[in-house]
């Protein structure tokens, strides 16, 4: 038999299984603007649950961007780490066009953070 679990890096589609109930969650989290935190042992699928989700979040309604504090050492990188990631997310999607045409000084984001540094 193979083994259904794939380890090392991010899944998708059909290795994706058995977190309906976390990805719900998560969504809804999402979607009301709420605060989640995402936390388990190191290669438990915390990245592969988020960015499955931020897949399934509508394009037409949400900007989303997915940043990965593993690199980061301080304010600056972590400033310049989250400014790519919107920047990209902003350009890809209808809803980061809209809100870069009338942007104000004031814009109310949800970022997905994930630490598995054993923090």
């Amino acid at each position: 038999m193979k083994n259904p679990f794939h380890y090392g890096g991010v899944v998708s589609g059909d290795a994706f299984c058995n977190r309906k109930k976390e990805l719900e969650d998560l969504l809804k989290a999402m979607e009301n603007g709420e605060k989640l935190f995402v936390y388990s042992e190191r290669r438990f699928g915390k990245t592969s649950l988020v960015r499955y989700a931020l897949d399934k979040l509508s394009r037409k309604q949400y900007a989303s961007a997915y940043v990965d504090l593993w690199p980061t050492d301080g304010a600056f990188s972590f400033a310049a780490v989250t400014a790519k990631a919107l920047a990209g997310s902003m350009s890809t999607t209808a809803r980061g066009k809209s809100l870069c045409i009338r942007l104000y000084p004031t814009l109310r984001l949800t970022i997905c953070i994930e630490c598995s540094k054993g923090h």
